[in-house]
């Protein structure tokens, strides 16, 4: 028996529907993914792969989120997942660096849609995704991402993989086969980030669309690895300095990452919201902030989120910038907006990043993965300074979302898009998913844009 074998039993074993608490969060996840998706229809990179699904993806019943069609499931899961994973809202684990229901969701829901399973099937699969997705995320971190890896795109594909095959009703063999041929998909570089590359979101949807094909493979019969993670030439040692193996199968069943997932209450890097916050709550303590009065703003955070720092030239750069996601929450508030063309040129917003220094705190860094915090220095013309360090932002576990702003965060992104009907039949149908015979009272009316 070895880790990716143990793996795969581990995650057949746990139940087929998991308890309340893991339940309620999974509806949440799946809502707040789907908001992202509905937004992200409509970006630049949303519309071009969606373009070329529809152009040439194969004939299918799985639906592609605002467009119209059903395409093949391995299609529809790379769509969704592009599109959901161009706009700075998705969801996240801290210690694995990921961001997982931009692949699972979607591919769970695509293999649900062309096989006509139970809704409680298809979040069983999600269940078994995260746990995946943050297990192998964790015990590869943080050495992969230094190497210059897109955790999201490496790690997705076996969660997507291992949520697929359970849809699928794949047996051990065929699964662990699944999970072979999906580390054999692992791709994911972050050179996007210097000239403002698609790929970035492009790899979120290629994981769904990868670990989909990986099941629907292994359900023909193709063979994979059986020791694709732990091997001497596998995952693990090729893609990592070191890993913790053990992290990977570590008491499944007795605790859920998937409780440790995080959202994001608006739209920005998850790495820049502490800094939001932090800014935020000194608007609160001066009773209002003139960005006009603003001498200098210094923030103090771990090594990643330094060295991620990018000049805000492109709409990529522009999300991952922390100096600029902080200008632009201080100009306009933070906002469940994306960065659009006309932010990048705004001299208001320019200026002000320009004056935002980003530099490393070594004990922040100590801190990382678990905790993403940032300390930050705000100084007034005038010469009064405030600072105020964020551990713990917004939407992490241990300071939740609550289930109605949850819904809230999906009504505020849908409604424009889908309208308010379609919104709330897509909210009542996530609310009791577990209870559908299938899911397609979640997709159908995800599928045409709202024409009033």
């Amino acid at each position: 028996m070895g880790i990716t074998t143990d793996l795969v039993d581990n995650l057949w074993a746990l139940p087929a529907l998991p308890p309340p608490p893991v339940v309620e969060r999974t509806r949440q996840l799946i809502l707040d993914c789907l908001g992202t998706v509905v937004v992200g229809a409509q970006t630049a990179e949303g519309e071009h792969i969606c373009r070329y699904v529809r152009r040439y993806g194969g004939a299918g019943p799985s639906g592609v989120v605002l467009d119209g069609i059903t395409r093949d499931p391995a299609s529809a899961a790379l769509a969704n997942g592009t599109s959901g994973y161009s706009v700075g809202l998705t969801d996240t684990h801290n210690l694995s660096v990921t961001h997982p229901g931009a692949s699972v969701i979607p591919a769970a829901l695509a293999v649900g849609q062309a096989v006509t399973v139970t809704g409680a099937r298809v979040l069983g699969g999600i269940v078994r995704g995260y746990e995946a997705v943050t297990r192998i995320g964790t015990a590869i971190s943080p050495s992969h991402r230094h190497r210059g890896f897109h955790v999201t795109g490496t790690v997705n594909v076996f969660g997507a993989a291992i949520a697929a095959a359970y849809v699928l009703g794949l047996d051990r063999a065929q699964t662990i086969a699944a999970v072979g041929i999906a580390g054999s998909q692992a791709a994911g570089l972050f050179e996007f980030r210097v000239n403002g590359a698609m790929t970035m979101a492009f790899h979120a949807g290629r994981a769904a669309q990868s670990g989909v094909m990986a099941a629907l493979l292994a359900a023909e019969g193709f063979t994979g690895p059986e020791t694709i993670l732990e091997g001497n030439d596998g995952f693990c040692r090729a893609y990592a300095d070191g890993a913790d193996l053990a992290t990977i199968t570590r008491e499944i069943g007795a605790r859920y990452e998937l409780l440790e997932v995080g959202l994001r209450p608006y739209c920005a890097c998850r790495y820049a919201h502490s800094a939001i916050d932090a800014v935020e709550e000194i608007r609160r303590e001066l009773d209002g902030l003139d960005s006009a009065q603003i001498e200098s703003v210094r923030i103090e955070t771990h090594r990643v989120a330094v060295t991620q720092e990018t000049r805000p030239d492109t709409l990529v750069g522009a999300r991952l910038s922390t100096a600029f996601n902080v200008a632009l929450a201080i100009t306009n508030g933070p906002r469940l907006t994306e960065v659009r063309p006309p932010d990048l040129k705004r001299e208001d917003v320019r200026r002000l990043a320009a004056l935002v220094e980003i530099t490393e705190d070594p004990a922040l860094t100590a801190l990382y993965p678990r905790i993403w915090a940032s300390r930050v220095h705000l100084r007034l013309k005038g010469g009064r300074t405030m600072t105020v360090r964020i551990d713990v932002p917004k939407g992490d576990p241990e300071n939740p979302l609550t289930a109605a702003e949850v819904e809230a965060k999906f009504s505020r992104l849908a409604e424009e898009r889908i309208g308010r009907a379609n919104s709330e039949r897509v909210v009542a149908a996530v609310k009791a998913v577990e209870t559908l015979p299938s899911v397609e009272a979640i997709m159908v009316p995800l599928g045409n844009p709202w024409t009033g």
